[in-house]
């Protein structure tokens, strides 16, 4: 398995300035014995998973998020410094809590999800954007891009659930409230 920093490094393009000297791939690091390797500015595309952003087990707050998106921009600004970076993100524990505090909202008409999804995406691209920033130079500038999603009301995948938001519930918790809400359930993937 490779650390994200080897991911990165694998899919660079080099170019070789001196045709007298090889380059070698030895143990997935790149060496040159004659020359000089230019890695030319590339834009790359970065996708970091919603529970990367939240670990497992971690209480939904604004703090813990915070700390692990830092830890992810560490990882990632000594790239931005050289290289223009694309970052996705998933979300389904914080569209999730949205989602929870949504429904504990006594009001007759609720949010629908894309706009619970749009929400998250901003906080999400916010913490971000902010924590990328406040580790790179100021003409290195980081935007939040929020797209929108399209989905059939009608597809039958919405009956079987395989992509689960929020927080992960015990199977009795999730029997109850999937009769007093309405709500389908799946087993998480790491349960």
């Amino acid at each position: 398995m490779y650390s994200l920093i080897e991911c990165l490094l694998l899919s660079f393009r080099i170019i070789d300035l001196n045709p007298e000297g090889g380059i070698l791939f030895y143990n997935h690091q790149v060496t040159k014995p004659m020359g000089q390797i230019v890695i030319e500015p590339m834009r790359i595309v970065i996708a970091l998973g919603g529970n990367a952003l939240l670990r497992r087990g971690e209480p939904l707050t604004a703090e813990n998020q915070r700390h692990n998106i830092k830890i992810a921009a560490e990882t990632l600004a000594p790239i931005a410094h050289e290289h223009d970076l694309v970052i996705t993100h998933g979300n389904g524990p914080q569209v999730g809590l949205l989602a929870l505090q949504n429904a504990a909202y006594k009001s007759d008409t609720t949010f629908p999800l894309d706009i619970l999804d749009a929400e998250s995406e901003g906080m999400i691209g916010y913490l971000i954007e902010q924590e990328l920033s406040n580790l790179l130079p100021t003409e290195r500038c980081c935007a939040t891009l929020l797209t929108q999603i399209e989905v059939d009301p009608h597809d039958p995948a919405f009956k079987h659930p395989t992509k689960p938001i929020g927080p992960i519930y015990s199977e009795d918790e999730a029997q109850r409230l999937a009769r007093k809400q309405g709500w389908n359930f799946a087993l998480d993937g790491g349960n």
